[in-house]
């Protein structure tokens, strides 16, 4: 793997005029991850994961990013660029289900002077498993997506509360990036309270989150409550 410049992609996510292309030029000079940036991101679907990847990042910027001070921010930045990174190969595969793991291998191949060790616990946490998501679809039960998400939490060794808020971000940066693309909005769109004006989710200034139709919303907030309040 080729290295980039020393810091380079530190300069590119901390610059005032940022666009979500930044990130992805931070890794210009990564071959693997150019290659994987440039093969599809869904199975079916005619466009990019690098087209995805920058839908997402999109959709941080516009309703996300200034929730989060510099030095968390870039780290979502991170994290949103590389989250699907795994996905082609584990498409190749024939099997979805890998992509996580092929993630993680990609991560940790990163030399460290664009991921320190803590940074590189951190994305290998919250790419290890969609929690979140597969219980909001049905595939986990309460207890299950607890139990994984208090392992993935110990390990991370955040603030509970931030751990889940940067999570929930992720999470719904995700969703709407495809929605964005005008694929698969069907089955995404019900997830969320939809504003037909703006043609995009609802967002809650309150909790600075999207709002999740109310089905979904009431088990996000049980999942949120029951990680939070109890040890």
């Amino acid at each position: 793997m080729k290295e980039s410049k020393p810091y380079e992609y530190r300069t590119l996510l901390s610059a005032e005029e940022y666009k979500p292309e930044s990130t992805l030029n931070a890794f210009s000079n990564c071959r693997l991850i150019q290659r994987q940036f440039e093969k599809a991101a869904t199975a079916g679907f005619n466009y990019s994961l690098r087209k995805h990847t920058l839908s997402v990042l999109d959709v941080f910027e516009t309703y996300f990013s200034s929730v989060f001070e510099l030095g968390q921010r870039n780290c979502m930045r991170m994290l949103l660029a590389l989250h699907d990174i795994g996905k082609p190969m584990a498409i190749q595969r024939g099997d979805k289900t890998l992509q996580h793991r092929f993630t993680i291998r990609i991560i940790n191949r990163l030399p460290d002077r664009w991921v320190g060790s803590s940074q590189r616990n951190w994305l290998c946490t919250l790419l290890a498993d969609d929690y979140l998501g597969d219980f909001l679809k049905g595939n986990y039960t309460e207890e299950q997506c607890l139990l994984r998400l208090r392992a993935a939490h110990a390990q991370s060794g955040a603030d509970k509360a931030v751990f889940f808020n940067h999570f929930s971000v992720y999470y719904q940066c995700d969703v709407d990036g495809y929605t964005l693309l005008g694929d698969l909005t069907c089955a995404l769109d019900c997830l969320f309270q939809w504003n037909e004006a703006l043609s995009a989710p609802v967002f809650d200034n309150t909790v600075r989150l999207f709002r999740f139709s109310p089905p979904i919303q009431s088990k996000f907030e049980l999942i949120r409550k029951e990680f939070l309040n109890h040890a």
